[in-house]
Order: structure tokens, then C-alpha cells, then sequence
């Protein structure tokens, strides 16, 4: 099927449940944390998995992680590792 993606990472609060009107409703997360992630996901090239700094942080030396670099991410005044 010749199917490619890229994965983006975060941590931080969402909000997960329906969304919409009674007739009409889906599924959704949201939150800053989401928004971060899909703008991360895309950046990202075919396999790759994109992280904040936050989350290379809090993973401690369990993983090792390859710095590909900072990206000006459209709502983030400060480019984000």
C-alpha cells in the first residue's frame, strides 16, 4: 500500500471525549499538547518520530535521542527544540 508517517510526542493536559452537536459528534482530543504534537508529526519526514524537549526531559536515560535540530511551529513565538 506504500503507506508513510511520522510520529509526534508530547506531554501536557488534554480534553478527550465528544465533541460537536447531539446529531452530529466525534470523537477528539485537544489541548496544547495535541496541537504540538501534530505540528511535530509534521515536520517530520516519513518514520520518523519527533519529540519536545519536555518529553527527551522526562525520558531520562532510558532512550537515547538524536537532536535533528529546532523548529519555528506556527502558534510558538520560540522555536521548539
Amino acid at each position: 500500500m506504500n503507506i508513510e508517517c511520522s510520529i509526534g510526542v508530547t506531554l501536557g493536559r488534554v480534553f478527550c471525549g465528544e465533541t460537536g452537536a447531539q446529531q452530529r459528534y466525534e470523537y477528539s482530543l485537544l489541548g496544547p499538547s495535541v496541537n504540538l504534537a501534530a505540528r511535530l508529526m509534521a515536520r517530520g519526514s516519513a518514520g520518523e518520530i519527533n519529540c519536545d524537549e519536555e518529553v527527551k526531559n522526562n525520558a531520562g536515560e532510558r532512550h537515547s535521542f538524536c537532536v535533528s535540530g529546532t523548529y519555528k511551529l506556527k502558534g510558538y513565538t520560540q522555536p521548539v527544540v
